[in-house]
């Protein structure tokens, strides 16, 4: 029988090394979860998550229990990063006293035989610039990872009672839609929506915008003498024209169909209506 007594067959008592938001995705014929280390609450060790097993060096536990995979080769299958330390807090911060602790003249040969590795790295082509976005631990921490962004949808899909459009969606959601799926179908597939409500969806959109354009409130329409007129009115009121935040509040045509009918320039069409005004001030007084 297969000796437990250093396994965790659960996540209880443990708690993440570094910030991580849950849901988490279960790591797949081993322990913990994908893109998570884990701490023992009781001892400070680490979890393996590949036979559970808690250790307070990782790499060293890999070495004696798992032969032929490294650490690097580890944090790839468990989704860390690739420079996440797969050392315990304890451990790590004996390693930190142990620095400062050293005299003067250790501490510089220490630093001056880092540095050396450093630049022999970059020398032989083998040093990479650290990138931390698609990996998971990564995605975890601020709630991207796959898992956390279908919670999130299902969240914002009971607070609708439906499925919520794109502009409904909130911001962060929406850009996973895009950056992650390429589409909103995709994404709400991947989400567990049906192919069958998702159809139903987009048959009650098309209605709607049937329904809209039927709607001469909502989409008025405007003739060319119609706009000219309004904005003249305006201009012999107020002596200028409207802001595009008043279009809004007086109900004009909108800046497209002002664009569409006189252009973009502002200046030109308040000289017109200059113009215009003088030439009715002097039929007046005649």
């Amino acid at each position: 029988m297969e000796n437990t007594k250093n396994h965790k067959l659960n996540v209880e008592g443990f708690l993440p090394v570094y910030k991580a938001l849950p849901p988490f995705m279960k790591y797949d014929g081993g322990f913990g979860y994908k893109g998570v280390l884990l701490e023992d609450e009781e001892t400070g060790k680490l979890q393996c998550h590949i036979c559970g097993e808690l250790a307070d060096n990782i790499p060293k536990h890999l070495h004696h229990k798992h032969k032929g995979i490294s650490q690097f080769k580890y944090k790839e299958l468990t989704g860390l990063n690739k420079y996440t330390p797969l050392l315990s807090t304890q451990l790590r911060k004996k390693i930190k006293n142990n620095f400062l602790n050293l005299t003067p003249e250790k501490k510089d040969a220490l630093l001056a035989r880092l540095k050396k590795n450093a630049e022999n790295a970059h020398k032989s082509g083998n040093w990479k610039k650290r990138e931390k976005k698609g990996e998971t631990q990564y995605e975890n921490r601020f709630g991207t990872c796959p898992e956390q962004a279908k919670e999130r949808f299902w969240i914002e899909y009971k607070k609708f009672g439906r499925i919520p459009s794109i502009g409904e969606m909130s911001r962060g959601l929406a850009h996973l839609v895009y950056s992650r799926f390429g589409n909103y179908k995709t994404a709400l597939l991947a989400w567990g929506v049906s192919e069958n409500e998702y159809r139903e969806r987009v048959s009650e959109g098309k209605l709607n915008a049937i329904r809209a354009r039927e709607e001469n409130n909502f989409f008025p329409k405007y003739t060319a003498d119609d706009v000219k007129k309004q904005y003249q009115d305006f201009y012999f009121q107020h002596k200028r024209l409207p802001t595009w935040g008043e279009v809004k509040q007086y109900g004009l045509p909108s800046r497209v169909v002002f664009e569409r009918v006189f252009g973009k320039n502002k200046s030109d069409v308040m000289n017109s209506f200059r113009l215009r005004e003088h030439d009715l001030l002097g039929v007046t007084k005649r």
